[in-house]
């Protein structure tokens, strides 16, 4: 028995009945709310200083298409957490009564039917997600898609065919080629979008606080997926452990994971 495998029995003979995790959905919304806040008035503190309204410059650009996409989840899931952030709130009233995205919203939404590997496509959930500021960045920026919602079924087979190059989606497909991930997306449209300036601009140092405002709103995005997608971060409790038990196999898991199975 190494000196690592000692540690870890001394640790489940030790503390296993002394330490319970508290996992429910209720317990780790606490948790990830406190830690959203502070990333929360950050933005907030951005948003009062910009003169504009806009995250960068003195346009719309797609960090503010993607930050009124968060937004809207959090209207939806955890309006609790933003409903004092005046200035987060005013952004996404402001991006909501743009002209083009008032009007995309009048409209109906049920997608344009099947795949068919012709010029730009996006492919996602018939749902708001981390899609909805594609499509409103399509939308404003005038560029003309096909708004494939599909269903889990049909994500899978998807997969099946390897049409999905990180086994999920979002995934925009141009003449059949396939680009993931939500942000490469965004940057994609923007640099393609028509409208005056555009929304992803060919200036080096603007582009780069835009990418640096991408990053810092997925950041935020995360523990949000962590809250209604633990499978997607490797751990999913469906009930609250009721003794140190859970501990013990928990503990037993991190020692398995990490020392018997990684390399030495």
């Amino acid at each position: 028995m190494d000196d690592c495998k000692v540690f870890y029995v001394f640790v489940l003979d030790t503390m296993a009945d002394k330490v319970v995790y508290n996992n429910t959905q209720s317990a780790v919304q606490g948790r990830v709310g406190s830690v959203m806040v502070k990333k929360l008035a950050k933005f907030d503190e951005m948003l009062k200083k910009s003169t504009s309204g806009y995250l960068v410059g003195d346009s719309p650009t797609v960090a503010d298409f993607c930050f009124f996409g968060m937004t809207s989840i959090l209207q939806e899931r955890m309006k609790p957490l933003i409903i004092n952030y005046t200035s987060i709130i005013a952004h996404y009233q402001k991006i909501k009564n743009m002209k083009s995205i008032d009007q995309y919203y009048k409209e109906e939404h049920k997608g344009d039917g099947p795949l068919e590997k012709k010029g730009l496509e996006l492919v996602y959930f018939d749902s708001v997600g981390r899609a909805e500021s594609i499509r409103l960045a399509c939308r404003h920026g005038n560029i003309t898609f096909r708004d494939i919602r599909v269903n889990q079924d049909t994500l899978t087979k998807m997969k099946e065919e390897g049409l999905v190059p990180f086994g999920q989606l979002p995934v925009m497909f141009i003449d059949g080629v396939p680009l993931a991930q939500s942000i490469p997306i965004l940057r994609y449209v923007g640099k393609l979008s028509t409208c005056t300036p555009q929304l992803y601009p060919s200036d080096d140092l603007v582009a780069a606080k835009i990418d640096a405002t991408l990053a810092q709103i997925g950041d935020l995005v995360q523990p949000i997926s962590v809250l209604y997608h633990p499978e997607h971060h490797g751990w999913k409790l469906d009930e609250p452990p009721k003794s140190g038990e859970n501990t013990k196999k928990k503990c037993a898991y991190t020692y398995e994971r990490h020392y018997v199975g990684s390399p030495r």
